[in-house]
C-alpha cells in the first residue's frame, strides 16, 4: 500500500525514519531506502564498488525487496511496500536533463539539472504503478516590476557628475523601502519563505502511472534491471 507522512505525524516513530529525515534534511537532497526483511539498506550507505561511492539501485540484490521509501529534505518521506515479498515490483530513478552553453564558439561544461527522485511500485498485471517523487523548484522569481539597484559602472560611463551615484543610490533605497510595503512583495515574499520553509522542493504521489510506458517525465519504459528484474523477465 502506498504511504506518505510528515515527519511529525509519521506512526514509524522509529530510529530507521527518524535517521532517514534527518539526514535528508541535513545534506538538502532525497535518499531512497529499500527494505529486505526486517533490514534497511540505504543509498547513503558506504559502498567502494559502486560509481558514486554508496549504494547504487541497479547493483542491490534482486530477490527479497519489501518495500522502498523515499527520504526528502523538508522531513518528509514516502513509503511504497510493507512486509511482504515485492521481488520486481519495487523501482526507483533519478530522472535529470544534461545542458551545456556555447559561447564565441566554446563548450562549456555540461550541467546536470536533477528533475525529480522517485520511488514506484507496480500494482497491476498490465505494468500498472504507484509513484512519489522529490522534485527540486527553482526559486520564485522577483517581480518583474521591482526596483532595480543602480550599475556603478553604468553611471560612472554615463556621466563623471559628482554625486551622481550616490543620488541613485539614496532614490533606489527610497523605492526598495516603498515596495516593501506593495501587496505584490508581501505575496513575493510568502512564496520565497514558503519555498525555503520546504527544502526549495516538493514530494509529489501517490501517482498513477504505467511501468511500460511512464508518463511521468515522459521517462517511457522502465528498465527491467530498475524493477529488480533480469532482461525478459
Amino acid at each position: 500500500m502506498p504511504l506518505v507522512f510528515p515527519r511529525f505525524l509519521t506512526p514509524f516513530r522509529d530510529n530507521e525514519s527518524v535517521r532517514g529525515a534527518d539526514h535528508a534534511r541535513a545534506t538538502g537532497r532525497s535518499w531512497w531506502a529499500l527494505r529486505y526483511e526486517d533490514e534497511w539498506v540505504h543509498e547513503w550507505d558506504p559502498e567502494p564498488g559502486s560509481p558514486n561511492g554508496h549504494r547504487d539501485w541497479p547493483l542491490m540484490p534482486k530477490r527479497g525487496r519489501q518495500a522502498v521509501r523515499l527520504y526528502c529534505p523538508n522531513g518528509k518521506f514516502a513509503q511504497l511496500g510493507d512486509t511482504r515479498d515485492a521481488t520486481g515490483r519495487l523501482f526507483q530513478m533519478k530522472v535529470a536533463t544534461r545542458s551545456f552553453s556555447i559561447t564565441a564558439g566554446a563548450v562549456g561544461p555540461y550541467v546536470r539539472t536533477l528533475l525529480g527522485q522517485l520511488i514506484g511500485m507496480v500494482t497491476g498485471l498490465n505494468g500498472e504503478c504507484t509513484i512519489y517523487a522529490w522534485e527540486p523548484l527553482p526559486a520564485p522569481e522577483i517581480p518583474v516590476d521591482a526596483p532595480r539597484a543602480p550599475d556603478k559602472q553604468e553611471w560612472i560611463a554615463k556621466s563623471a557628475e559628482p554625486g551622481l551615484y550616490e543620488q541613485a543610490v539614496e532614490r533606489w533605497q527610497l523605492d526598495i523601502v516603498e515596495y516593501e510595503r506593495s501587496t505584490q512583495f508581501k505575496a513575493f515574499e510568502r512564496n520565497y519563505n514558503a519555498w525555503q520553509a520546504n527544502a526549495c522542493g516538493r514530494l509529489v504521489g501517490p501517482i498513477d502511472d504505467n511501468v511500460y510506458a511512464l508518463r511521468y517525465q515522459n521517462v517511457g519504459r522502465v528498465k527491467a534491471e530498475y524493477l529488480g528484474l533480469d532482461d525478459g523477465e
